[in-house]
Formats: structure tokens, C-alpha cells, sequence
């Protein structure tokens, strides 16, 4: 039988509790105890998990209209330096076509370049 204890070690009788082995029948069963083993681990351990090494532009959640772009729009924007609003407009005007909703996406993308020159001061 085995049993941990509170210090990290496990007890170990020759008494199962049962009846079986006769210790049951002497006043103190046999115990020794023993230092539980934890075997080391050599390396990395998260370097064996391939999902974790998965790159966040390798994988769009919620839809597919953005795979085909030879540069997502995502990049596109981030490494162009694009501001909120010129980024919104490169998304839409991306997957207008590729959604369910064409008019809308255009309609958003046309406000949002007002916005733009209005923010701007360039009107």
C-alpha cells in the first residue's frame, strides 16, 4: 500500500489492508519511506509542442476573406505605418466583395474616408 505524506514522500507497507499478507494481524505494519522521484526533463518541454510554435498571420479566425491576398491586409497595414482609419478602409475594401454584405462594407469604407478628410482638416 501507498500513501504520500505532507513532505513530498510516499509510505510504503508490506500491509495492503486487506488481510492478505498476514501484516494485518501484527500490532505495526511494516513502512518505509521513500523520496518520490521526479524524472528530470531535458530541454525545452514547450519546444514538442508544435501548436504553441503556430504564428498568429498564419491563421484567420471567422471567415475566409482574406486568405487569397498576397499580403494580408493586416500586414499591409502594420508595416505601412497606416492609421486607424486608412487601415479600416484596406479591410473593407478587401472583402467587400468576398462577404455577404458588399453595399455596407462600401458604404462604411466611403464614411470612413469622409471621416478622414474631415480629421485631416484637408476640406
Amino acid at each position: 500500500m501507498r500513501k504520500v505524506d505532507d513532505d513530498g514522500t510516499y509510505i510504503v507497507s508490506e500491509c495492503k489492508g486487506d488481510g492478505s499478507c498476514g501484516a494485518c494481524q501484527e500490532e505495526e505494519p511494516k513502512e518505509e519511506k521513500k523520496k518520490l522521484e521526479v524524472p528530470e526533463v531535458k530541454g525545452n518541454p514547450f519546444d514538442r509542442m508544435s501548436h504553441w510554435k503556430a504564428k498568429a498571420t498564419d491563421n484567420q479566425v471567422g471567415g475566409e476573406h482574406y486568405k487569397d491576398f498576397l499580403i494580408p491586409p493586416a500586414e499591409f497595414v502594420t508595416k505601412n505605418k497606416l492609421g486607424y482609419l486608412q487601415g479600416s478602409v484596406i479591410y473593407r475594401m478587401c472583402r467587400y466583395d468576398r462577404k455577404g454584405t458588399p453595399l455596407e462594407d462600401l458604404e462604411k469604407a466611403k464614411h470612413e474616408i469622409d471621416l478622414l478628410i474631415q480629421l485631416e482638416g484637408l476640406k
